[in-house]
């Protein structure tokens, strides 16, 4: 029973850093491109794209502390430590995406005009 739970554990961490991968390497070079019509300033898409990878990166450790929680081990426990951070900053995201969706919306007006 025991080494069950640890394989679930490690897959489950396997899996979380297999989809984080993908979202920085396939979906945000193609979220780059669906805004590159929109301005031909890197000067703005640029940090858009980093804010997205620093969510991606926060959705990452907060799947991670989520998991930690769930092992009994004194060890593991001891990770914890980062997890209000990584909750302030994800509740920071729920702030934060709303100024991106504006970003986005405002150059889409600007390139029509």
């Amino acid at each position: 029973m025991v080494i069950a739970f640890w394989i679930t554990t490690i897959i489950s961490f396997v899996l979380v850093l297999f989809a984080g991968h993908l979202l920085i390497t396939l979906v945000l070079p193609r979220v780059k491109e669906l805004m590159l019509p929109l301005t031909k300033d890197d000067k703005i898409i640029n940090p858009l794209i980093a804010i997205l990878l620093l969510i991606i990166v926060a959705y990452v450790l907060k799947a991670f502390t989520e998991i930690i929680t769930t092992v009994d081990n004194n060890i593991l426990q001891y990770i914890l430590v980062i997890s209000p951070a990584v909750n302030m900053f994800t509740e920071f995201i729920m702030l934060i995406q709303w100024i991106i969706v504006a970003i986005i919306i405002a150059l889409g007006f600007k390139k029509k005009l």
